[in-house]
């Protein structure tokens, strides 16, 4: 079973079933777009769906998703099945330099990095967050309630995450600390995303009926509504692209591009598992 059937499974004990997270976008020029592709492999495409590149060769059975980019765009990090437990990796934008950052009796998921690069922030078990340095040393929790799908906002000061305890989005301050709701109400709020500015914050929400994209004020004010995607097909997480104009996308059959007033949707390629990650190119 992929990995998305596993954690929505603990998820359902205290959310709707929604999807799997979305990313941290940071500023830059628009760039390629991460996703889990065929042979559930690591692969990029252009934001026009060509140019599709496999980045990973992981053997049959495997599952590698929930890639994200560093802030530069040169490093791709994310979780990946291999032999009988999830673990973080890393590698360059172009797929060489492949590393496992973490090796334990845990399941650790849904990675992110810090804007500066230096940490990467991601799940642990059955829902804590962690942070480590980014060659994997220095492992610690910061939360103490349960939670997962973490993003450091742009600026690196704050980190939002999913609380599996409320079923809301929560924003902590890096260390841990100032912990609080930022959605409040009866729906299932989750799988946050930071836009390249910090001003605001996409998630998946089922307020309207069904899971789908959602971009809010970052201090959780003026909910606008972005996905109309089918009930049946609804189980992505948004992702900002970086200059903020556009969000990618994944449901259970494909990866997507769209405006963020639900305009020129289009398909960038077929996909396996979760999640989509947004290159950032520096501005020339």
């Amino acid at each position: 079973m992929r990995r998305v059937g596993l954690v929505l499974a603990v998820v359902a004990v205290v959310m709707v079933v929604l999807a799997q997270p979305a990313g941290a976008t940071f500023p830059g020029k628009v760039g390629r777009i991460a996703y889990t592709g065929g042979a559930n492999q690591i692969a990029t495409v252009k934001p026009d769906g060509t140019g599709v590149k496999v980045l990973t060769s992981f053997p049959t059975g495997a599952y590698a998703e929930a890639s994200q980019y560093s802030a530069n765009g040169k490093w791709i990090v994310f979780d990946a099945l291999v032999v009988g437990q999830w673990d973080i990796w890393k590698m360059r934008q172009d797929g060489s330099r492949l590393k496992q950052l973490t090796n334990d009796a845990n399941d650790d998921l849904v990675p992110s990095w810090s804007p500066d690069g230096k940490k990467i922030v991601f799940a642990r078990d059955a829902g804590w967050i962690w942070v480590m340095n980014a060659d994997g040393t220095h492992a610690h929790q910061l939360t103490v309630g349960s939670g997962s799908f973490p993003r450091y906002s742009p600026d690196g000061k704050e980190i939002a995450y999913q609380s599996y305890a409320d079923s809301e989005i929560h924003v902590m301050k890096a260390d841990g600390s100032s912990d609080h709701a930022i959605t409040s109400n009866a729906f299932s709020d989750g799988f946050p995303d930071w836009s390249p500015d910090g001003k605001k914050i996409a998630f998946m929400s089922d307020r309207s009926g069904s899971a789908q994209a959602w971009v809010m004020e970052a201090d959780g004010s003026h909910p606008v509504q972005v996905t109309t995607v089918p009930a049946s097909g609804a189980m992505g997480a948004p992702e900002f692209s970086p200059n903020g104009k556009k969000i990618a996308d994944w449901d259970s059959n494909n990866s997507f591009v769209v405006n963020l007033d639900g305009t020129k949707y289009h398909v960038v390629g077929a996909t396996t598992s979760c999640c989509v990650g947004w290159q950032p190119l520096p501005k020339r």
